[in-house]
């Protein structure tokens, strides 16, 4: 029992991005911890849906697949009428936008607080500007004791993202079929970015290098993607012999269940640099236009990953696009630098899949 009342029902809505979403596991697991009798769903978009179905984390999810209430009037007016027929009694913002925030407030909820904004806030209308709240500054703004929230945060407060073993056994299955012969280190490489900010890519014949040189070393590399990073990923690939590129041909459990076989990965500040961490695999990212200290895997996972970063006086801009003539911040980050961060991590002997716990 809670401080201000049982709560047996919450709905956590949280649309995007995938960093965030990974993050979001974090939030999820203090809330089972606190409340381990409650269901919880999750109110998202199909990007959610795919990465979390099947994963144990929620018990339902609420899939929104539009920008606006009013585009849709009538399907909106069925999805909220459903929302409101769960009677939650917690609903909890983790995405603080205009859209959540409607669809937080309609759902109707006994309670409602949102991320960076004190509980039942009711003035909602545009992006909030507080800082973010940690989830137990959330559950303490409910009235819930010291006590409990201490609990639920050293039992919960960790992202994981699970991977089954049929799916990693499956990923296995595809990496033979492709080449690999099962014991030679498993790399990924993930050159990509979100279609908004190509500024936070290295170049792609930094990456060709990188993959060159593994290669040669003895290593399998695996390039990963969307389907519109294929072309990044041939340049990358170029015409070294072995590259397996898998870009646009994995799902999201099917990248985690890939990142999860990996030794080590290579990325930008993208969604499978979030991927990787919350599955256990170190990590080296490469920031430029985005504040590493902030963003930074070995902030938000543990110092088994690193973040690197030029730091030129330019940056961090959060620009989506360099305005410079030259792309200093991720241009001024060296191959040697960042292959030999990458040899530290990858280490002697080969890594075979079945040396890492197996998951579910």
């Amino acid at each position: 029992m809670s401080a201000a009342g049982a709560v047996e029902r919450i709905l956590i809505l949280r649309l995007s991005a995938l960093g965030d979403l990974v993050e979001l596991t974090r939030t999820v697991n203090v809330l089972h911890a606190h409340w381990p009798a409650a269901r919880i769903d999750l109110l998202t978009s199909p990007l959610g849906e795919d990465l979390f179905r099947g994963s144990g984390l929620f018990d339902a999810f609420r899939v929104w697949p539009h920008r606006s209430l009013l585009h849709h009037p009538l399907e909106s007016l069925r999805f909220v009428r459903r929302l409101r027929r769960e009677r939650y009694d917690l609903v909890v913002d983790m995405h603080c936008k205009r859209i959540t925030g409607y669809l937080a407030i309609l759902a109707g909820g006994r309670r409602l607080i949102r991320n960076g904004t004190p509980p039942l806030h009711r003035t909602f209308l545009g992006k909030h500007r507080k800082p973010a709240l940690r989830i137990d500054a959330m559950l303490r703004g409910l009235g819930e004791p010291e006590a409990a929230v201490a609990r639920s945060m050293a039992e919960g407060f960790h992202v994981h993202l699970p991977v089954t073993r049929r799916q990693r056994t499956g990923m296995e299955r595809r990496l033979r079929a492709a080449g690999w012969d099962g014991e030679r280190t498993l790399v990924v490489l993930a050159p990509g970015s979100s279609p908004g900010w190509p500024s936070k890519r290295w170049p792609a014949d930094a990456y060709h290098a990188i993959a060159e040189w593994l290669t040669g070393a003895g290593h399998q590399v695996v390039v990963a993607g969307s389907g519109g990073e294929r072309t990044l990923a041939r340049t990358v690939a170029g015409d070294t012999p072995g590259v397996i590129s898998l870009a646009g041909e994995t799902d999201l459990k099917e990248l985690a269940a890939l990142m999860s076989l990996a030794r080590v990965a290579l990325t930008n500040d993208s969604g499978p640099m979030h991927v990787a961490a919350a599955v256990g695999t170190p990590v080296v990212s490469l920031f430029g236009p985005t504040s590493a200290t902030r963003h930074g895997p070995d902030v938000f996972y543990g110092p088994a990953h690193l973040s690197l970063e030029a730091r030129p006086p330019c940056a961090p801009c959060y620009r989506g696009t360099c305005n410079q003539p030259t792309h200093l911040c991720m241009e001024g980050l060296g191959v040697d630098l960042v292959l030999e961060e990458m040899v530290k991590r990858i280490g002697p002997g080969p890594a075979r899949a079945c040396q890492k716990q197996d998951r579910l």
